[in-house]
Order: structure tokens, then C-alpha cells, then sequence
């Protein structure tokens, strides 16, 4: 069966009529199908459609290939893993003062720190033309003196902390103790009194408190075992 439709706006119109009774438009050159023509609201609606899902696949391709580059940025920076956060890279006789103010704010950015830290790189002298010295002092004012050979195979480390609570003073020297061996020999000390052997090194650390001026000294003599 034949069927009649208007040109202009696709309505169905009785056969023989002059005028589409839908947009009341002349119909001097009819054309009759034998199925309805795709209305131009209809093809706007599919070019939406194909717009929004290539829209949708660029966004999850956009989406997949920058997780992958945080992936892949994460795994190449210095501290990666839960695993790497408790051991910082090697820096033994490969260090520049830069290197060392960023392996600092590397471990702050990983521990719990309340103390250790450095406000800015001009608190920190480095020398290393004859072997190593490096004096700092951190943000909350302790005074440390790092002297060792260009190997490290013997290294002294100075501390002086003043505290107001007198107490707090140890709390302190353990902070950086800790931070600072790791820094230069990437060893986790755990301990920090006395004497002993940890991982090819002998560790030799004793202090002295002058309380009524809630002053401590403390020194650290490391030696890589023979």
C-alpha cells in the first residue's frame, strides 16, 4: 500500500490533498514511499548518540592511560612501598647537599616526626672536598655535626638539643638518630643507647645531660665492620 507523506515536515497526508494539514504547506510535488522517510529529529538524536558513546570511549581510554601513569610515576619515585617508606635508597658516598635535604623530606614525608625536619636548605653547611661535614639544625632548633670519611667507613655524629621540658630532649636525639643513619648508611636503627652490631656496622652511641639547663649532648661513632 502506497502512503503519501509531506516533504516538509514527514507527516502522513490523505492522497490528493494540496496542503499538509499538519504545517499547512503547499503540496505541488508530492512524494509517495512506501515507508515513512527518517525525520530530521531522529538523525539529530543518533548523532547524538554516537557522539556520547565516542565521548564515553575517549574518556575511558583518557581515564586508563593516566592511572597508568600515576602507576607508573609511583613505582619510579624514591619511596614507592610500604617496604621502601622503612628504607630509604642507598646514599653512601653518592651524596650532594641537595640529596641530602631531599632525603630528609623524603623520610619526614613518610614518619611521624614531631621534632626532626628542616624549615630550609640555609640551615644546612655541607662540605664534602676532604671527606664529609655536614652541620644542620633542624626545626625545632637541635644542633647536629655529621663528620666522616669520603667511604663512610667511620662517621661521627654530633647532637645538642635543648628543650625546655628537659624530657622531651631524648625523644628528640631518637628522631634523628634514626633519620640520620638511615639517610647515610640505610639502616633501621632501632636502637639508641649503648653498644652494637647492625647490619656490617658497629654502633657506638653515649650522651651526656646537663639538666638544670635542660641541655643534652649525644654521639653516635658508626664503623663498617672489617
Amino acid at each position: 500500500m502506497n502512503r503519501t507523506y509531506c516533504p516538509y515536515c514527514n507527516g502522513e497526508i490523505p492522497t490528493g490533498m494540496k496542503f499538509c494539514p499538519h504545517c499547512m504547506t503547499s503540496l505541488n510535488n508530492v512524494t509517495t514511499l512506501e515507508t515513512p522517510p527518517i525525520h530530521k529529529k531522529r538523525r539529530y538524536i543518533v548523532f547524538i548518540l554516537l557522539f556520547a558513546c565516542a565521548a564515553l570511549v575517549v574518556g575511558f581510554i583518557y581515564y586508563a592511560v593516566s592511572k597508568n601513569a600515576v602507576k607508573t610515576l609511583k613505582s619510579n619515585s624514591p619511596i614507592s612501598s610500604q617496604q621502601e617508606k622503612n628504607s630509604l635508597p642507598e646514599t653512601q658516598a653518592k651524596l650532594s647537599k641537595e640529596s641530602f635535604i631531599g632525603a630528609i623530606n623524603d623520610y619526614c614525608t613518610y614518619k611521624d616526626n614531631i621534632y626532626f625536619g628542616i624549615d630550609e636548605s640555609g640551615k644546612i653547611s655541607f662540605d664534602d672536598d676532604n671527606g664529609l661535614k655536614i652541620n644542620m639544625t633542624d626545626k625545632s632548633g637541635a644542633v647536629i655535626d655529621i663528620n666522616a670519611d669520603k667511604d663512610l667507613t667511620e662517621c661521627d655524629i654530633i647532637v645538642r638539643i635543648s628543650h625546655t621540658d628537659y624530657t622531651k630532649n631524648k625523644e628528640h636525639f631518637d628522631e634523628i638518630a634514626k633519620a640520620v643513619v638511615l639517610i647515610l648508611f640505610d639502616i633501621d636503627l632501632n636502637e639508641t643507647d649503648g653498644s652494637f652490631d647492625l647490619d656490617g656496622y658497629s654502633f657506638e652511641i653515649s650522651s651526656y645531660d646537663i639538666g638544670e639547663l635542660n641541655y643534652s649532648q649525644y654521639l653516635i661513632n658508626v664503623k663498617k665492620s672489617l
